[in-house]
């Protein structure tokens, strides 16, 4: 029996000293908490590659803001090296501003867009304000993009690294921790800067930037496992009354006060705090990305042996090599497609035309397409898309949010030509019936326009349109290239056109057009006929594949029109005319920040006898970028200087982008223009006939619009200045 007892007590010895042993040489964790700071935050991805090139092996991400961003990419496999390469070469303020590429958008939008400064929801009741300025449509496709190889992981604890981030719930004015669900929505909602951005809603809640009111989550590290939290603080001190010159800097300072205390006591919780020098950079400095992230590079390697000598210290291991891959996942099968947000009617039509087949394999590049053309209709103001599981299923699950039913949208313009110009347009995207959809507009200018367009889009193969306007411009008459007298042209018109979209780029179709002109000329002016009546039949086909509206380097510009146009008197037919016009630039790419556009214009009216349709003789001559059929720009000439029935230019601009949206732009252009299509081949037509006229732009794609300034030559030996600012209209 002794002899048992002491075998017991001999083993129990043992066991003991050897749970002590494993205890003592239990592998602490270490944790990486990462403060909110907008593009101050970059700065994490330097601190992340000193890490792991040095061997740190994290455990546990936490962050806030940009914090998350970083912080959740890490976590779900990306390398360093590549985090680099996505800060640098991201365009941030293009992802920030919702800005859709215009091969996306229909073709009717694309005649819309960028014609405002400003867009508000709008009721019969009052005008509201937005609830920020971006919605947030380019971030959220891009972390969908960034994150799709764990869509269907909605535990954070069990991605590569576990994770979590803060999001502030202005339900209740509390931070939550946000450790499962999308998380692409979730590191959205963290950086969801109030008035920059819309709050993001999830699960009935709606969130805004956890910075709010944690931003720099070193406890909630600590309480996921974390023995050891080295923590990265990109945070600036408080601005002193002499640094307080905008509306940022002060909710910024707002912030900063709100969470001062929970800032120290974090601090404090850190066992490594690591603090890049960024003060002097803005959240919304993005173009400064290489600089930041190498600011934080800088920081991490200072920071380097503390930690070092500190991981010696508890036993920690490091200078292990970290492999970090990603597999690249480019295709996906779906079981079933289900969209959230719109009516059965609306659903129901857009699965309808959706390119690709449920119970299929299909690209993501294919989806990226979908949604992206889903967006680019304007009938939605955020079109967001997730792979889940539903059961033994694949679902890809959009979620789509509408659009206001009304809009009010302002816009600015003024040059030297048609002087200064104010646009209110209201715009019903639902006028009835969700097909319908109504856009009216009155420009408050010294040449007024107003115009009524009702467009019904079937998503069928025809699409009509039914459209109202009025003009009054202000035109010289000249008299051998002299301006002579000032009148006025005076117009309404209405118009039914068919056109049928084969193409975002592309559409074909056809119009009546009912127009009634006078021209307001002085009484010493022996003039016949100031009131003219016409009836118009068009055929037309325009193709637009142009990568920006304005100061494009790539796609093409293609406007065909056939019109038989009839002048009526008392109600009857007294003449027609048969008007062909082209309009042709494209635009070519040629290296870096440089791009050439061939410009080719072309315009006759024929007709067999004296009669002259005097509304539609081509007005030649301005540097405008106005895309009317009549008025046509010829670089060198004032606005309008010359007139006639045909026309033919060739133009070339040369475009250099000197830095990022500032240009100079080298423009030539020659011309010949007559009475009769007969004279451009008759033997009197000499080379020495060619008019002529060169110009330099400066111009500058502001946040209004284009700025741009013009100074042109021609034959006729005068130098003519030209300014414009705003979007044309």
């Amino acid at each position: 029996m002794k002899v048992l007892n002491k075998i017991f007590v001999y083993s129990f010895l043992i066991l003991f000293t050897v749970s002590s042993y494993a205890q003592e040489k239990k592998e602490l964790k270490v944790g990486l908490t990462l403060s909110g700071g907008g593009a101050k935050g970059l700065a994490h991805v330097g601190v992340i590659k000193v890490l792991e090139k040095a061997g740190i092996k994290i455990d546990y991400i936490t962050g806030t803001s940009m914090g998350s961003i970083a912080g959740g990419l890490y976590a779900i496999g990306y390398s360093a090296d590549t985090l680099v390469k996505i800060a640098n070469t991201l365009d941030w303020n293009a992802y920030i501003k919702d800005n859709i590429e215009r091969k996306n958008l229909s073709f009717e939008e694309k005649l819309n867009y960028q014609k405002y400064v400003l867009t508000l929801p709008f009721s019969l009741k009052k005008i509201h304000l937005p609830s920020a300025l971006h919605e947030g449509q380019g971030i959220s496709l891009l972390l969908s993009d960034m994150t799709k190889h764990v869509h269907t992981i909605n535990d954070f604890s069990k991605l590569p690294i576990p994770f979590a981030c803060i999001a502030a719930d202005i339900g209740n004015g509390k931070p939550d921790v946000l450790k499962s669900g999308y998380l692409a929505q979730a590191m959205q909602a963290s950086m969801a800067i109030p008035t920059v951005f819309a709050p993001v809603e999830i699960n009935n809640k709606l969130y805004v930037d956890g910075g709010l009111l944690n931003n720099f989550p070193v406890k909630e590290n600590k309480e996921m496992g974390a023995d050891i939290v080295i923590g990265v603080d990109v945070q600036s001190p408080f601005y002193t009354k002499e640094e307080i010159t905008s509306p940022l800097e002060i909710l910024d300072q707002s912030s900063k006060i709100l969470i001062a205390k929970s800032n120290q006591e974090a601090r404090e919780l850190c066992d490594i705090l690591i603090k890049p020098k960024v003060t002097h950079y803005s959240v919304l400095d993005f173009d400064n990305t290489e600089d930041i992230i190498a600011l934080g590079e800088i920081a991490a390697r200072e920071a380097l042996p503390q930690i070092i000598h500190l991981f010696d210290s508890l036993g920690i291991k490091h200078n292990k090599r970290i492999i970090r891959r990603i597999k690249p996942v480019n295709a996906v099968y779906i079981d079933t497609i289900i969209l959230n947000g719109v009516s059965k009617h609306l659903e129901n039509k857009i699965l309808k035309n959706i390119p690709f087949e449920q119970k299929e394999k299909i690209t993501y590049q294919e989806i990226d397409h979908l949604i992206n053309r889903l967006y680019g209709t304007m009938n939605f103001q955020k079109v967001v898309y997730k792979i889940d599981k539903l059961g033994y299923k694949k679902a890809l699950i959009i979620n789509l949010k509408e659009r206001n039913v009304s809009d009010l949208k302002l816009g600015i313009h003024y040059d030297t030509d048609l002087k200064n110009g104010l646009l209110i347009n209201y715009t019903s995207n639902r006028l009835f019936i969700n097909e319908l959809k109504l856009q009216a507009g009155i420009l408050i200018s010294e040449n007024p326009r107003a115009n009524i367009k009702l467009l019904f889009n079937s998503n069928g193969v025809i699409n009509p349109i039914l459209e109202f306007n009025a003009n009054n411009i202000s035109l010289k008459l000249y008299d051998n290239y002299e301006p002579f007298l000032n009148y006025r042209a005076k117009s309404i018109s209405s118009k039914f056109s068919l056109f049928t979209n084969l193409h975002t780029n592309f559409r074909i179709g056809g119009s009546v057009e009912w127009l009634h002109a006078k021209f307001d000329i002085p009484d010493f002016i022996d003039f016949d006929e100031p009131y003219q009546k016409y009836i118009n039949v068009s055929l037309k086909m325009d193709l637009d594949s142009r990568n920006k509206t304005y100061y494009p380097t790539k796609g093409t510009h293609l406007r065909l029109l056939a019109r038989l146009i009839d002048e009526t008197k008392n109600n009857s037919l007294t003449y027609s005319s048969i008007e062909t016009s082209l309009r042709f630039e494209p635009t070519i790419f040629l290296h870096k920040r440089w791009a050439i556009q061939p410009k080719l214009f072309a315009g006759a009216i024929i007709n067999n006898h004296n009669e002259e349709p005097e509304w539609y003789l081509y007005k030649l001559g301005g540097a405008f970028n106005w895309t009317d059929y009549q008025y046509i720009p010829f670089v060198g000439y004032k606005f309008a200087q010359a007139t006639n029935k045909t026309y033919l230019i060739a133009r070339t601009d040369l475009q250099f982008e000197i830095f990022p949206k500032h240009y100079l732009i080298a423009k030539a252009n020659l011309m010949q223009h007559h009475l009769n299509v007969e004279d451009f081949i008759s033997e009197k037509n000499k080379i020495s006939d060619l008019e002529w006229g060169y110009g330099i732009s400066y111009a500058y794609n502001s946040i209004i619009g284009p700025l741009e300034l013009n100074i042109s030559r021609s034959q006729l030996g005068k130098t003519n200045v030209y300014f414009s600012l705003g979007f044309w209209f």
